[in-house]
């Protein structure tokens, strides 16, 4: 089975746990290094749920290799996931909390 349908498949698992234990949870399988499905993710977040007022950014990937061990595609998906992907999602999320400000003309209690 192909890595990005395993993955799928068990973040569904997840959400059907969530889902099941009383909870609500959604999955999303954009990259958070990708600029628009960054953004689809925080969109995604404010549907479902009917705002947004934190984002953990908590994704990460790991290539268990020496630098010296490592090709450069290998090294450019840790940095695109571990900076790339906490710069995309921390944006849109503040994007998302500063139209909330204005549009409510008060302060938006939020964290990232």
């Amino acid at each position: 089975m192909r890595a990005r349908a395993r993955t799928a498949r068990r973040a569904q698992q997840v959400v059907d746990e969530i889902v099941g234990g009383g909870g609500r949870a959604v999955a999303n399988y954009g990259s958070v290094a990708d600029f628009g499905e960054a953004k689809a993710l925080i969109d995604q977040a404010v549907e479902t749920f009917g705002g947004l007022d934190v984002l953990i950014n908590n994704a990460g990937i790991l290539r268990d290799k020496m630098s010296f061990n490592m090709d450069e595609d290998e090294w450019d998906l840790v940095v695109d996931v571990h900076m790339k992907g906490h710069f995309c999602t921390s944006r849109h999320a503040a994007n998302y909390w500063r139209a909330k400000s204005k549009e409510t003309s008060a302060p938006v209690v939020a964290r990232s």
